[in-house]
């Protein structure tokens, strides 16, 4: 079943046997806590508590507005990929431009020039 990554990570081994894995952390969305939604609200320390530096870290962040203060942050450095969505990709022609100019990153690939980290933001489905 799928489980959801409420500010926690879960690891991932290739094999059995390895040290190296994939440290996949999810964090809650950047609105949750404006919402006041009791408990809920973006916890990159909390979500990365027990990742460590020989692991590559993955973090499912929902808003690309979230990866850039994930990545801009005092923990940022030991992010390797953030994989998020929200945008559409601007499939909503006429809403294209507002996507674009509100989110720091909007759709593709991206490396974030201080970390050297990667951002993708998927486009969704067509």
């Amino acid at each position: 079943g799928v489980q959801p990554l409420h500010n926690e990570h879960k690891k991932i081994y290739v094999r059995k046997d390895s040290e190296h894995g994939i440290c996949l952390a999810g964090v809650d969305d950047l609105f949750a806590a404006k919402a006041r939604i009791p408990g809920h609200g973006l916890n990159l320390e909390k979500a990365l508590a027990g990742c460590f530096d020989n692991e590559t870290v993955v973090v499912l962040a929902h808003q690309p507005n979230a990866a850039k203060i994930i990545l801009d942050g005092p923990l940022g450095h030991t992010v390797d990929l953030v994989l998020s969505g929200h945008t559409h990709g601007g499939q909503m022609y006429v809403l294209w431009p507002m996507a674009y100019f509100a989110n720091a990153f909007f759709r593709g690939l991206y490396v974030h020039l201080q970390t050297g980290a990667h951002v993708y933001v998927s486009a969704g489905t067509n």
